[in-house]
């Protein structure tokens, strides 16, 4: 028998719940780079040959198109690349898509570099990703802050949510 107005805490934490943080990871060249191709990889999926000039576009679309990350796998834009001219300016991949936002991730990796000139493509973090507290929780679920005895629904998804006290 369900009880009218009744609400049912989904889980209890010792403080407010995390809004979690996007990873964010740079692309950069080190050395002299002429002409030739890279490949990247992310959790064991691989690009295809990416040009050394490839426009931020093209390396978005690869890497969104690899199932690990967007839309190869769940229809769901994961990276967002931003920055200037590769390989004179760093690249920035922000991943915020539904799939893997608010999540610390694995790092991109070079799976192959047959970049002429003898420079190579550099992977780093620059903001390591936080994984928001319940994720996975639906929508309209609550939990208990128990020390402070505050009580918070989720008003996002269930990949976002969102903490709302009530």
């Amino acid at each position: 028998m369900a009880i009218s107005g009744a609400s049912f805490i989904s889980a209890v934490s010792n403080g407010n719940p995390t809004a979690g943080v996007d990873e964010v990871q740079g692309l950069t060249t080190s050395g002299t780079v002429t002409s030739g191709t890279f490949k990247l990889s992310f959790q064991g999926f691989v690009t295809p040959a990416l040009s050394w000039t490839a426009t931020t576009s093209i390396i978005e679309t690869a890497l969104n198109n690899l199932k690990s990350i967007g839309a190869g796998g769940t229809g769901l834009v994961g990276v967002v690349v931003t920055g200037g001219a590769f390989p004179g300016t760093a690249l920035v991949v922000t991943f915020s898509g539904t799939n893997v936002a608010k999540t610390n991730q694995g790092m991109i990796t070079l799976h192959s570099n047959d970049l002429v000139g003898g420079g190579t493509v550099v992977i780093t973090e620059s903001t390591a990703g936080v994984t928001v507290f319940g994720r996975g929780l639906a929508p309209g679920s609550q939990v208990l802050n128990g020390a402070a005895g505050t009580v918070f629904a989720n008003t996002g998804t269930a990949l976002q949510p969102i903490w709302s006290a009530v």
